[in-house]
């Protein structure tokens, strides 16, 4: 229960809410914020299909992206990965704090609270592919198309600010194997 805890307390240290603690990070690099005027400016944020879609959040969203241009693809993978990751850390975040009140009675988990331990385990490695999939969409430089966009060019340019950024997603995504390995310790330990 202590990385648990531990994870907790990281994801909280500064906010009572992950997404905001992730929205601070992306700001901070100006990163989602051009984003979002960016796609206002081209009516694919408020008015697409895609935006307002649940099948954002499980993965169906790639396949309506054939229907932008190619010019739009790569801006929206970014906006698309930046909503998974907050829409996944949003659901983490809501679980785990149900789950903080049992910590301490895991003997006495329910077939239900087992259930919910396994459904984010499935979401923490969902969130990890995202954060993975960023990473790697930003650092493919064999791609001339996404490293001669210019957003891309923008981010890139500060060099100290994007290795940081990209630090901090890594992080994240190691603090959410760690917590993968709690929940999958706990549930072996009470089925």
């Amino acid at each position: 229960m202590l990385i648990f805890i531990n994870f907790l307390h990281v994801l909280t240290s500064q906010s009572n809410s992950t997404s905001e603690d992730l929205n601070s990070v992306l700001e901070r690099y100006k990163f989602i914020g051009e984003g979002k005027i960016f796609l206002r400016k081209i009516n694919c944020w408020d008015n697409s299909e895609v935006f307002n879609s649940t099948d954002m959040y499980i993965g169906k969203a790639k396949e309506n992206f054939i229907l932008f241009s190619t010019n739009l693809e790569v801006l929206l993978q970014f906006q698309y990965f930046y909503l998974s990751i907050v829409s996944n850390i949003e659901l983490i975040q809501t679980i785990c704090a149900k789950l903080d009140y049992f910590s301490g009675h895991e003997k006495y988990l329910n077939s239900d609270l087992k259930r919910t331990y396994q459904a984010l385990s499935e979401q923490i490695i969902i969130c990890q592919e995202n954060i993975y999939n960023f990473i790697s969409l930003t650092n493919n430089e064999s791609n001339n198309r996404i490293i001669s966009n210019p957003m891309i060019i923008t981010y890139k340019s500060n060099t100290d600010g994007f290795k940081s950024f990209t630090e901090e997603l890594m992080n994240m995504a190691q603090l959410l194997e760690q917590l993968r390995i709690v929940f999958r310790d706990i549930f072996n330990n009470t089925c």
